[in-house]
């Protein structure tokens, strides 16, 4: 994976986790706001691995 599509992934799932945080309410989006915590945590470990390219 390049670098520039990582970014946007991050960027799009960080967006994606503000909009559910924002309207979770009774904590509809829970479940959601995990899966995107768990994506993000795969994501950092890649990058820390150095699977993200330039």
């Amino acid at each position: 994976m390049t670098e520039k599509s990582f970014d946007t992934i991050v960027s799009v799932l960080i967006d994606s986790k503000i909009i559910a945080m924002k309207f979770n309410e009774d904590g509809i989006n829970d479940n959601y706001i995990e899966n995107i915590n768990f994506a993000l945590s795969e994501l950092k470990e890649m990058k820390n691995n150095g699977k993200i390219t330039q």
